[in-house]
């Protein structure tokens, strides 16, 4: 197998597995963001809801 370069995934965005989800490509189409600010969200409601499982605990 090849070695891949840290910046792989920057030259060929259509080859990242993440971005190549049919979830994130539905959203880019519905709500006409692109898919880094999709990114942005999914992380933010990632952390608050660990914050939320994190005070009920």
């Amino acid at each position: 197998m090849k070695r891949i370069k840290g910046d792989f995934w920057k030259q060929n965005p259509e080859k990242d597995p993440v971005y190549d989800s049919k979830i994130y490509a539905w959203m880019e189409k519905r709500f006409d963001v692109p898919r880094s600010t999709l990114m942005i969200f999914a992380l933010l409601g990632f952390l608050l809801g660990l914050s939320t499982c994190g005070m009920f605990a």
